[in-house]
């Protein structure tokens, strides 16, 4: 075991001499260490200030060596200590803690405890150990040591001393009032003077006194100091940490002498060991020195029905605005001697407004003289002025006297009286809603068709003071909801659109012309949904009750409904079963095949459910509905919508007229049920020619035939060149963000930053790589934050895939709707920063860009190795550079025979096959069936898609057939157009 005291001396270094009591055949040491690996003698604590720092942990190490020439065993250790928390008093035996009990020339053992001593009690802490051994041998020889260990820790006091004087009545010296009368002159101060421990450790006052002086008007002085100690008895001189000491005189002060007083105290006291400490303080205060003349004036303020003009009552209408307020100025001797009145004078104003002319109130009925005690004290003059209690003004009425008393002492006195009386404002806002023909929204005409569908309506939003007073515009938002027909909220904004009135007309009084915004939203009428307007204003008067008005306007237009049926019949041929030739007299060929189909089209302006579809054949209904999709939409791709039934054997040889009668029922979202019917007959003519009777179970045999078409359109709800969804005439997405975002959508592409693809100025933007940047492929750890604050804020953290997108919003993950700062930074590093990554140098890409929309920020610009795909605002809504494009596949059964059942079918994309081959079990003989499917479409970039479908059927006697269909269309931007510029050659 190292000995780590091996250079502490024996004796010399030690507070008491070492003493050898036997041999020197071995050697004891002690050492003591606090925690700091400070030396116990060294422990003083300049820094200690507080009580609960007085309490320090210290180390002992007691060790053994044996200094001999043979070995030894030790038989005992036996410390004792004094002062100690641990072990307060007593002898300890720590033989058998020792490391080894048995020693060799030259080895070492020892033993090591701790302990907590109080350094503040300057108390002195000693240690002894004593150790006893017998050497081995033919011949065992007793040795002993024995070592003493003292340390004496010093900790300087801190202490202060105060100065505290009250008058006769118990308050401060310093506020002591003016006297009434000659006899109150003279006032007892009682002086207090306080010692107090304010430091660690305990102290002993070495001396402590106070001087006071007063200084004359005419600056002579006069005064002593007075020694405190010798009245402090011996035992209470010993202060303790919180401990305070206070000592009290009288001195009896002249009020009226005009005599300053300064009292000073000192204090010094020592601890048990340690530096001294001094404290003082100083007391000043100088008594009002005259109160010959002293005049008081007063104003008081009364309304019309006597009430205070403070408390007035609150205008409700323009006719209680105008008041007559009387002011009463009161003038008081409250001093020794009667005074000649000089001048007493009004001002009356409005404050930031119009002032009255100072009026002269003189004479006073009492006369030119006022004395304090002549039985007539006081004096008043009243005035009456007409207020206007709705204007919110400040009105001030001050009064001013002068006068002078028989010893030609001049003294002045005034007062001011302020009152602003209140007035709640009203406000009264308006919403108004006029279509493109300027008429009112409730009267648009109910659209005929899907393109009368799309309707500007233009919302005026106006605001006015209609109370009694005027008022200043605080907050004015704006409100939209869009609920569906089923009373669902499919679109909310609400926005502060105080910024769009200019501040001049945010200030609007009564009768002034109403503060409007007009804003024109495009509303489609024709989707049965509901459009809420609203606004809240909030208004604050000059003085009163804020004030606020809601509004709301609701236009829920409606479509027109139009349903249009068909019904149609071919025979056997395929030809219509009208044209159907009559048969031979006597032929065998009276049964025919004929084939109905039905067909519904919507041809208004808005989807509607089709409640009702029956065909009615010579008095036998039929339930056409379930062949029939539920809801029917102008621009779907199967409007109209056809069904062929089975072929049904007919007799044409009777002579008998068939009619087919078919009726609908459909109603819209929004708006009045349609209807619609149309009836097919086919008569054929009796036969010509006899021919034989045909066999009356004779059944048309039909040739197994199986024969199918496929064809596949491609369309959309994004924008077109000719607006009619046609896919292969897409537009590309260049889209500026016009309202600050409240979330983004960023595509990580990996990359460097040569890639950049923005119009931002070099102040706005800027990347920066570090090794090269990003790989174009692996996993990132990706975090967003808005400049100004990167350490507080987060839009975005975590690990990202190249080719992946991440969400960006404030308030992440959360998102809570707040929009993104001016400037925002993207950190891009190969691994998890851990903790605080805005602090890391460790990134590979550094991103900065300019993210409020009000320079140059369009959907697919590119930020170094990000790319934006997706954002959201209130005005736009979500903006996105992915679409949708849909896929009708229409199967046709153009064979004699049922298709019953598909093989296959597939429709194929860029090389990724969809298996569509359960999406439809059976295909009947004329059937038509449409399949719909869709893709997302990334508009980031262009590309080409190629389309193919392929179908094969069988019939139940195991004949096959197939078709398919191959189209190409293009779509995605072009990156050779510059944002905001729609290129032909990227169409």
């Amino acid at each position: 075991m190292t000995n780590a005291y091996r250079n502490v001396t024996i004796g010399a270094n030690f507070s008491t001499p070492f003493q050898s009591i036997f041999t020197r055949s071995n050697q004891v040491v002690i050492g003591c260490f606090d925690m700091k690996g400070n030396d116990c003698r060294n422990i003083f604590s300049p820094a200690v200030e507080m009580p609960d720092e007085c309490l320090v942990d210290v180390a002992y190490t007691y060790s053994i060596t044996n200094s001999g020439s043979t070995g030894q065993r030790i038989d005992s250790l036996m410390v004792t200590r004094g002062n100690s928390a641990a072990a307060p008093s007593g002898t300890r035996d720590l033989t058998a803690l020792l490391t080894s009990n048995l020693l060799g020339p030259g080895v070492r053992t020892a033993v090591s405890e701790t302990d907590t001593v109080n350094i503040c009690l300057g108390l002195s802490f000693e240690t002894t150990a004593d150790a006893a051994s017998t050497t081995d041998g033919m011949v065992r020889k007793p040795c002993a040591d024995s070592n003493r260990y003292t340390f004496e820790p010093r900790v300087p006091c801190n202490t202060r001393v105060d100065i505290a004087c009250v008058n006769a009545n118990g308050g401060d010296c310093a506020q002591t009032p003016q006297p009434l009368d000659p006899g109150g002159c003279q006032n007892p101060y009682t002086y207090t003077y306080t010692v107090q421990n304010i430091g660690a450790t305990c102290m002993e006052l070495d001396s402590w006194r106070y001087s006071m002086f007063s200084v004359g008007p005419d600056g002579s002085s006069n005064g002593k100091t007075v020694d405190l100690l010798p009245q402090v008895p011996k035992s209470d001189r010993n202060i303790c940490p919180g401990e305070t000491f206070s000592l009290a005189n009288t001195v009896v002060t002249d009020l009226c002498a005009g005599i300053t007083y300064k009292t000073t105290t000192d204090v010094s006291a020592s601890p048990p060991e340690g530096s001294s400490c001094q404290a003082t303080d100083e007391y000043e205060v100088m008594p009002v020195t005259s109160q010959g003349c002293a005049p008081l004036v007063d104003i008081t303020c009364v309304d019309s029905s006597g009430a205070d003009c403070a408390l007035t009552g609150r205008p409700q209408n323009i006719q209680q605005c105008e008041e007559q307020f009387t002011f009463t100025f009161k003038v008081s001797n409250v001093g020794t001697t009667c005074i000649d009145v000089q001048t007493l004078s009004r001002d009356f104003g409005i404050r930031g407004g119009i002032n009255l002319p100072t009026r002269d109130l003189l004479p006073l009925p009492i006369g030119e003289t006022i004395c304090p005690n002549d039985g007539s004290p006081s004096s008043s003059v009243s005035e009456t002025i007409g207020i206007n209690l709705c204007e919110g003004n400040m009105y001030d009425v001050a009064v001013a006297f002068t006068g002078e008393t028989p010893g030609a002492e001049e003294c002045q006195a005034g007062d001011l009286y302020s009152v602003q009386p209140a007035a709640d404002c009203l406000t009264e806002t308006a919403i108004a809603c006029v279509n493109s023909g300027g008429n009112e929204c409730g009267s648009t005409p109910v659209p005929l068709d899907a393109g009368e569908c799309e309707e500007l309506v233009t919302y005026t939003y106006s605001i006015e003071a209609i109370g009694v007073t005027c008022m200043t515009l605080s907050d004015f938002r704006r409100g939209y909801i869009i609920t569906d027909a089923n009373g669902n909220e499919i679109q909310g904004i609400d926005d502060d659109i105080i910024g769009l009135i200019p501040p001049i007309e945010r200030e609007m009084c009564p009768g002034d012309a109403a503060a409007t915004i007009v804003e024109t939203i495009p509303t489609n009428l024709c989707q049965g949904n509901s459009y809420n307007a609203r606004t809240l204003a909030v208004a604050n008067p000059p003085n009163g009750d804020s004030c606020q008005d809601i509004s709301s306007y609701i236009f829920s237009p409606t479509a027109g409904c139009l349903v249009e049926v068909g019904v149609s019949c071919f025979n056997s041929q395929g030809n219509d079963c009208r044209t159907t030739p009559p048969p031979l007299l006597n032929s065998s060929d009276c049964l025919e095949t004929f084939q109905y189909c039905y067909s519904v089209a919507n041809i208004g302006s808005t989807c509607m459910d089709i409640t009702e579809l029956v065909s009615v054949r010579n008095g036998e209904a039929r339930d056409l509905a379930p062949l029939f999709p539920s809801e029917l939409c102008p621009n779907d791709v199967n409007n109209p919508a056809t069904v062929c039934t089975d072929p049904e054997p007919t007799n044409i040889c009777n002579g008998q007229a068939y009619a087919t009668t078919m009726n609908a029922q459909a109603d819209p979202p929004n708006g009045g049920v349609c209807q619609a019917i149309d009836q097919y007959i086919v008569a054929i003519d009796s036969p010509v020619t006899l021919s034989p009777t045909p066999s009356p179970t004779r059944q048309p045999t039909l040739p197994d035939n199986c024969e199918v078409d496929i064809f596949t359109e491609c369309s959309t709800q994004a924008d077109t060149i000719n607006s009619d969804g046609d896919c292969n005439g897409i537009l590309p997405i260049i889209t500026r963000c016009d309202e600050r975002a409240t979330f983004m959508e960023m595509l990580f592409n990996g990359g460097n930053c040569d890639q950049s693809f923005n119009i931002q100025g070099s102040d706005k933007f800027d990347c920066t790589d570090a090794g090269g940047g990003p790989a174009e492929q692996g996993m990132y750890w990706i975090h967003v934050a808005p400049a100004k604050d990167l350490a507080g804020t987060t839009y975005f953290s975590g690990p990202v895939e190249a080719g992946n997108v991440f969400p960006m919003c404030p308030g992440y993950p959360e998102c809570t709707g707040e929009r993104f700062e001016a400037d925002t930074t993207i950190f891009i590093f190969p691994e998890d920063p851990g903790n605080n990554p805005t602090t890391k140098g460790t990134w590979a890409q550094l991103i900065n860009f300019h993210s409020s929309c009000s320079q140059n920020l369009f959907l697919k610009d590119k930020y170094g190795s990000t790319q934006l795909v997706i954002f959201f605002n209130g005005s736009q809504g979500l903006v996105s550079c992915f679409i949708t494009a849909s896929f009708a596949i229409t199967l046709t059964n153009e064979g004699l025979s049922n298709a019953d059942r598909l093989v296959s079918f597939t429709n194929t994309i860029n090389g990724n096959t969809t298996d569509l081959t359960d999406s439809v079990l059976a295909v009947e003989s004329g059937q038509t069936v449409v399949v719909t499917t869709q893709i997302l479409i990334d508009m980031t970039v262009r590309q080409s898609y190629e389309v193919t479908t392929m179908i094969i059927g069988a019939t139940s006697r195991g004949q096959e057939c197939s078709d398919s269909f191959t189209f190409n269309f293009a779509a995605g931007n072009d990156l050779e157009a510059p944002p905001g510029v729609l290129a032909p050659e990227s169409f």
